[in-house]
């Protein structure tokens, strides 16, 4: 009985250990694989929902199974086992709602092996005729590393190239501000 009691209160402790704690981004298993990264607001047309599912589509090279799942947290996105091919967004999920995104909208053509990739910032919005896709004007490539990098492994090649991607973004808005204004 008292080893029943002691089993229970550890399993009860790993649980609630376990709850609450984002996704964790590993080392890439394959190293020929892209690195996708992105984020989708979705809080407007879901009644203020983030985003708690994502599918891609494969449109080429051809396969058998083209629809692929992506690692969601409040809203931000990944999928580290992509390679070279076009991708397209598919649907988008926030709770009890479902977005099917038309494929005109939101591709992109992996054309590299390994790497990292920004699929990009957008926004479900509702509009007189219906619901769009359009760019977030509000979360740009260096907020979206940033909350990659607070969800990766430090050391593993993901997070090097997430940091020095970072690094490229912020000198390059250093850049912009140091441009003197001519009129």
């Amino acid at each position: 009985m008292k080893h029943l009691m002691i089993l229970c209160v550890l399993a009860a402790a790993i649980i609630s250990a376990g709850c609450g704690t984002a996704p964790v981004i590993i080392e890439k298993a394959n190293k020929d694989s892209v690195f996708l990264y992105g984020y989708i607001d979705t809080t407007e047309y879901a009644s203020g929902k983030e985003m708690t599912g994502l599918n891609i589509k494969q449109i080429t090279p051809p396969t058998d199974d083209p629809y692929l799942s992506v690692k969601t947290v409040n809203g931000y996105f990944y999928n580290d086992k992509l390679l070279p091919g076009i991708y397209c967004l598919d649907n988008c999920m926030a709770e009890n709602w479902s977005f099917t995104i038309p494929v005109d909208l939101g591709c992109l053509n992996i054309k590299k092996k390994g790497g990292i990739r920004y699929f990009g910032s957008y926004m479900i919005v509702r509009k007189p005729s219906g619901v769009a896709l359009k760019l977030s004007e509000n979360t740009d490539e260096a907020a979206v590393i940033a909350q990659m990098l607070k969800m990766t492994i430090k050391g593993t090649t993901t997070e090097i190239a997430l940091s020095k991607r970072l690094k490229v973004l912020q000198e390059a808005k250093q850049r912009k501000k140091n441009i003197p204004h001519v009129e």
